[in-house]
Formats: structure tokens, sequence, C-alpha cells
């Protein structure tokens, strides 16, 4: 990301900045290509939002990101299966699997034991 694209995320005024305050437009151009962008923020962030207040880039002004892939389509839900008409021999289809099922056993609820009762400790005055 460049310094103007920084300026841009930030709502910043690039030109308004360097024309009206060109010495710190200056040093806060030289201080980014030095460093990381967190670390960049980090450093000017007690200005920043005065920077921004006085040199706001309207919200129109901002250029738009050119998007070259098509939109993708809004998912769709399938539909729900139709059942199919039942076979001509009722035999043909067994009514209940062979295969057991799981059961769920429920387990009966015990209360919790009563905390035990802490120890009185019992100061000596002198």
């Amino acid at each position: 990301m460049t310094f103007e694209e920084y300026l841009v995320k930030k709502r910043i005024n690039k030109e308004a900045f360097a024309a009206e305050d060109p010495a710190r437009y200056q040093a806060w151009e030289s201080m980014y290509a030095q460093m990381h962008p967190n670390s960049f923020y980090v450093a000017v962030k007690m200005v920043l939002n005065n920077v921004r207040l006085r040199y706001h880039l309207r919200e129109e002004d901002v250029p738009k990101p050119a998007t070259t892939a098509a939109p993708r389509p809004a998912a769709r839900r399938a539909a729900a299966p139709v059942p199919k008409p039942e076979a001509e021999s009722p035999a043909a289809i067994p009514a209940a699997p062979d295969v057991p099922q799981e059961t769920i056993e429920e387990k009966p609820v015990i209360p919790a034991a009563a905390p035990k009762p802490r120890p009185v400790v019992r100061r000596l005055l002198p």
C-alpha cells in the first residue's frame, strides 16, 4: 500500500494536505516509506484525527475499486426431493432396517453433595 492509498483509506484529501501543510506531508511520507503501516499509525495516531478533520476526503471523492470479476449469482436452495411412487410389490422394500439402532439410556440425576463446611479459626487476642 502506498502513502497515497493510506491517506485515502484514512479519508484524508492528499492534494489539500500537501498544499496546506507541506512540511508535515513530506515528513509523514518519508516516515511511511521507512516503516510498516501499523508502526506509522502508532507514531502519528495522536495527530491523525486532527489532520483527517482538517483535510477530510468526501465520500464521493473516494476512488471506487474496479471490479473485474463478474458478480457471483445468489445461492439457491435445492428443491425438496419428490417421493417416488411405491413399487408394485411391497415385499421388495423392507419395512424396517436390519441395522440395530442406538438407544439413549437416561441416567438418574444425582443431586450435588452439600459443600464441606469450612473450619472456624479463632484468633487469640493479645
